[in-house]
């Protein structure tokens, strides 16, 4: 039965509720809740966050890439700077999140750089070479991300956005961290509740 109204004693019709309720959805934050069970799904990624690592016998400032690896059900982290994206890095920042976690997952849900996917597809992607032969000794499946689809993408995002990572570098003062000091680099992090290692190569 539809509203009742002195304009329109014999109620409103179906168009008035469509109406109004695209009006009510234009005012709702409607997100999607994704549920993880424990040790089955964790997400791999880079994010855009770096810091400077000084070599203390030259002073040459090299730029570092940060790795980000986030369990789905409890956001627990892993973070480790490298100097590249490139698959030894790559693969060499798996295998000591593995070590620190000491556990491995069902998935791991890396985004679609090429050290991880050289082919994206929703249905068969194909993997880097070593990557697959990573994957196949641990024991874990890879599920890449949908390409172009923010809502699929790895969750490790949000957990290193450089807001996050930059306010705790602030909170400690660090700038500049030197590459045999990385217990700074430790410190700096635990505001955000993650594991940190600073690696040089």
């Amino acid at each position: 039965m539809g509203r009742v109204s002195r304009d329109t004693p014999e109620g409103d019709g179906y168009s008035w509720f469509c109406e109004q309720y695209a009006r009510h959805v234009k005012n709702m934050d409607v997100c999607f809740h994704h549920a993880y069970i424990g040790g089955e799904t964790s997400f791999v990624d880079y994010s855009g966050t770096s810091i400077d690592i000084v070599e203390r016998e030259t002073g040459e400032v090299k730029k570092t890439q940060l790795f980000v690896w986030t369990w789905g059900a409890s956001n627990y982290t892993y973070l480790e700077f490298t100097q590249s994206q490139k698959v030894p890095d790559f693969l060499g920042s798996h295998q000591r999140g593995l070590a620190y976690f000491e556990c491995v997952p069902k998935r791991v849900v890396p985004d679609n750089l090429k050290s991880a996917v050289v082919a994206a597809c929703r249905y068969e992607p194909q993997l880097n070479y070593n990557y697959e032969r990573l994957t196949e000794h641990y024991g874990f499946c890879v599920l890449p991300a949908r390409a172009g689809h923010p809502v699929t993408r790895p969750r490790s995002k949000a957990t290193s956005s450089p807001a996050a990572v930059e306010a705790g570098l602030a909170v400690q003062g660090v700038g500049c961290v030197e590459a045999e000091e990385p217990d700074a680099g430790n410190a700096a992090m635990a505001d955000i509740g993650a594991h940190v290692e600073l690696r040089e190569g």
